[in-house]
């Protein structure tokens, strides 16, 4: 399962739920994050998001999130996948789409096109768009802003419409949940998400016995 959306939307508070509710259902959960999860990962978030790589070009931007995805879906994603574990992530492929492209260099099926040409078939079973606005999710957020939290209220405002956009064109995988509402009100939809997929699941089991 993937948690995706805009700066301050919750998504490590519901991923954390959305965990909790995996392991009380007795699976192994693998909780991650993007970009890293890995050494090399992180070590691309920590170029990414350094606050003194002003002039890094969109193009750069979106092969090094990439780079960092692939590394991610080899090294941690596949292993746990294969041995039955549930995975939990927050960001995929959807924010590259989402954030990159708000750029206006590059675009969305650009960006789709090049991953999927390169990646391997890792699909999640759900994709949670927390749809916060954008003013508020800013807000929200505390401390110092990273480089992309710090890129201005009218690229947030294009990488929420990419959401957006997303959510509508993708529906049968994108669940959009109302990130305004209190934290549990959103937990409760995360939850009910999990019965969800969970249920769907055990149906399919049951028809190919």
């Amino acid at each position: 399962m993937v948690l995706d959306g805009p700066d301050g939307g919750g998504k490590t508070t519901q991923a954390r739920c959305a965990v909790e509710c995996l392991e009380r259902r007795g699976y192994e959960v693998v909780h991650l994050r993007e970009p890293g999860g890995t050494a090399i990962g992180e070590e691309i978030r920590r170029i990414l998001l350094d606050p003194a790589h002003t002039t890094m070009r969109a193009e750069t931007e979106t092969l090094l999130y990439l780079a960092a995805r692939m590394q991610l879906v080899r090294e941690v994603i596949e292993p746990a996948l294969e041995r039955g574990a549930a995975v939990v992530c927050e960001r995929f492929i959807y924010s590259t789409i989402a954030y990159q492209s708000a750029h206006g260099d590059v675009t969305g099926e650009q960006i789709r096109s090049i991953w999927s040409t390169i990646a391997p078939r890792v699909q999640p079973d759900r994709v949670l768009f927390l749809d916060v606005d954008p003013d508020v999710g800013l807000e929200r957020l505390e401390g110092a802003r990273d480089r992309m939290e710090a890129l201005g209220a009218a690229f947030h405002r294009r990488v929420y419409e990419n959401y957006r956009s997303m959510a509508a064109a993708w529906p049968d995988l994108i669940e959009t949940i109302d990130a305004s509402q209190p934290v549990e009100r959103v937990s409760n939809a995360v939850r009910a998400a999990i019965d969800e997929v969970l249920s769907n699941r055990e149906d399919e089991v049951v028809t190919n016995e």
